[in-house]
């Protein structure tokens, strides 16, 4: 009975859902974002030609390889230059990450180039290449890829903390880590609906998510 106690008393508080709220606002349009520039650079490295190509994908995985922690700092007095919001402090970089990049590309590196140049001998520009003949065939790696920036920023932790100073703007992930002292019930009734949306997303995603890797091990063997 106390079990469900708690869980009722966390229902019933408008703090709780205010707090998951905020989660959603940062993590869909880092989802969205990433999803979008990550498949448009990986089609440019994979199939485009253009000068210093190579010298920007190594860019990107040289930032790629850098920790968070040593990119955390940079990021914040970027933030501040640009007078950027706490939410923008965190999306923007996130939309820009070259994780996606990277797992876009190693996946679009197994389509045989014979379908693209009979597109382009058909008169397909780059946009009809992209959309209907590139995107479908790199499903699983999208799938995944969205399974990923999902679990990452639903858990954020150290982009919170350094960025959004305002109690009320803080991501339910930073919140139930301040109720866990004063109500551990309410903590543990709060952690098993936050970790809902996760479980379904890796439980209908999981095949996704093998495919879309198995892909860049497969490339990478």
């Amino acid at each position: 009975m106390e079990f469900i106690k708690q869980f009722q008393t966390l229902i019933d508080s408008p703090v709780y859902f205010h707090m998951l709220w905020n989660s959603v606002r940062l993590t869909l349009p880092v989802l969205a974002g990433q999803l979008a520039v990550s498949a448009a650079a990986a089609y440019a490295f994979t199939v485009m030609r253009f000068r210093g190509k190579e010298a920007v994908f190594f860019l990107y995985i040289m930032v790629m390889l850098l920790p968070m922690q040593v990119t955390l700092m940079p990021q914040f007095f970027v933030a501040q230059t640009l007078r950027l919001g706490s939410y923008a402090a965190i999306i923007l970089p996130g939309i820009f990450h070259p994780f996606g990049t990277f797992l876009l590309w190693q996946q679009m590196r197994t389509i045989p180039y014979t379908y693209i140049e009979a597109a382009k001998m058909d008169g397909a520009g780059h946009g009809c290449i992209f959309f209907r003949i590139v995107l479908p065939l790199i499903k699983p790696g999208l799938a995944s890829l969205a399974m990923l920036v999902f679990v990452d920023y639903w858990n954020l932790i150290d982009q919170a903390v350094v960025f959004i100073r305002e109690e009320e703007r803080q991501p339910l992930s930073l919140f139930l880590g301040e109720i866990h002292a004063e109500n551990p019930g309410a903590s543990f009734a709060g952690a098993w609906f936050y970790a809902v949306p996760v479980l379904i997303a890796l439980y209908y995603g999981q095949r996704a998510l093998r495919e879309g890797v198995g892909y860049s091990c497969l490339e990478n063997g």
